[in-house]
């Protein structure tokens, strides 16, 4: 499989596909806590995009190397 010019296989595919769905799903669930009074507000979109992009970095972050972990 070719995914942005480099070669990739289904299991690469899958893990990247598995942190954007934990990303997406963060990002919902402001959603719906932001249109309980129906609207959504600037603020509302900031804590939005905050989500997803938080939740994306916590995955993206490597551990190797912190607290003694060596893996």
């Amino acid at each position: 499989m070719k995914i942005n010019g480099r070669n990739m296989t289904v299991a690469q595919f899958v893990e990247y596909a598995r942190k954007f769905c934990i990303a997406l799903t963060a990002a919902l669930v402001v959603l719906a806590a932001a249109l309980v009074d129906t609207t959504v507000t600037s603020a509302e979109w900031v804590q939005i995009i905050a989500a997803f992009l938080g939740a994306g970095g916590v995955y993206q972050a490597s551990n190797k190397g912190i607290y003694g972990n060596t893996n």
